[in-house]
């Protein structure tokens, strides 16, 4: 059984920041008995999600009825913070999850827009961070829960099942939840300093496709971006001249890595703050007679989420929060810290990796 620990909500905006109130200036509210199943179910937030009455629809077993698992049995969380539940959907597909903590006398519904996904990554993307860009391609899905700041410690259980655009319902996955008291309890040397990356190393398929698009030929090959060091990218193009007629000119383009920061704080955010400059062909100010015409950019950007660290199997599980495309995406390195540096590594299946190497700021 896995046991994934989430210490924190997606407090981002101030993200070192915990803000809490003395009990000077705030009235004392009632704590939620965590035995008490209907008064957790109304406390918990979950977004875009609808609070219904009665129970689920039960599971289906026509044709086409959408197939989910998870080797995640319990999750670990402290009052007033997110819990994240991740699940693969193993066949069909999803329109929306139901879930329900076990005795109570109503449901959650939460829409595909409520979920976040992972799982795989398409090509090489060379710029911006390193995180948060693994998409949906092996259908690995999860839901967020936002405990109630005055949650009784302990444990309470619940279950959930998927349903799609045919309102098929999937078989039950049963979860449980348990509450500590709030802390850094697994924040380790992580949090006592920032980390400053040296590479990232990743290995993947480079793909050769025909004039349709079709796959012709694949060779797995190495990539290294090292920090500070600039990567020159050189082929032959074919260039349209106008006249009838195609010039054969050389493209070289150019990639830096200028920084790439990483911190973790105690109450479970993280934030990397990157930057890159790049200099690429631009096909269209291009001409025959001078030759290849370039762009030249220079980009800062960040990501934030949450994270969580599992001391048993040394795996760090990042929660990415994508507000551009305004989605999650989860990914799970194994985790190494020696002499004072940190590799982060994660294993895609199929020979490909990606590999991050950090030292001590």
């Amino acid at each position: 059984m896995k046991k994934l620990f989430l210490n924190s909500a997606i407090v981002l905006s101030s993200f070192f920041g915990v803000i809490s109130c003395s009990e000077d200036s705030e009235p004392q509210v009632q704590e939620v008995d965590i035995e008490d199943a209907n008064a957790i179910s109304g406390a918990i937030e979950i977004s875009k999600a609808t609070r219904l009455e009665g129970a689920p629809p039960a599971p289906t077993t026509v044709a086409g009825t959408p197939g989910i698992s998870s080797d995640i049995e319990a999750v670990t969380g402290s009052e007033g913070n997110r819990v994240v539940v991740p699940f693969s959907l193993d066949s069909g597909d999803v329109q929306g999850v139901y879930f329900q903590i076990a005795g109570a006398d109503g449901y959650y519904q939460i829409p595909v827009s409520g979920l976040g996904g992972s799982n795989g990554r398409i090509g090489k993307s060379r710029r911006g961070s390193p995180f948060g860009r693994l998409k949906k391609i092996n259908n690995y899905y999860g839901f967020s829960i936002e405990l109630p700041e005055n949650l009784k410690p302990g444990e309470f259980c619940a279950a959930y099942c998927v349903y799609d655009a045919e309102n098929r319902v999937s078989n039950v996955v049963e979860v449980c939840i348990e509450v500590d008291e709030f802390g850094g309890a697994n924040a380790g040397s992580l949090t006592a300093n920032g980390w400053s990356m040296v590479y990232e190393k990743e290995v993947y398929y480079d793909h050769t496709y025909d004039d349709q698009w079709n796959v012709i030929d694949s060779a797995l090959v190495t990539v290294v971006d090292s920090l500070g060091v600039t990567e020159i990218d050189t082929y032959d193009t074919e260039y349209p001249c106008g006249d009838g007629t195609t010039k054969t000119l050389e493209i070289s383009n150019e990639y830096t890595t200028l920084k790439g920061d990483l911190y973790f704080s105690e109450n479970g955010a993280f934030k990397y703050d990157g930057a890159d400059k790049e200099i690429y062909f631009d096909y269209q100010n291009t001409t025959c007679e001078n030759g290849p015409a370039y762009t030249n950019n220079q980009d800062e950007y960040s990501s934030v989420g949450v994270w969580s660290y599992n001391e048993e199997t040394q795996e760090l599980t990042l929660i990415v929060n994508d507000e551009e495309e305004g989605e999650t995406y989860f990914e799970i390195y194994d985790l190494k810290i020696e002499n004072d540096f940190l590799t982060l590594f994660i294993d895609l299946g199929n020979d490909e990796s990606v590999e991050i190497g950090f030292k001590k700021k």
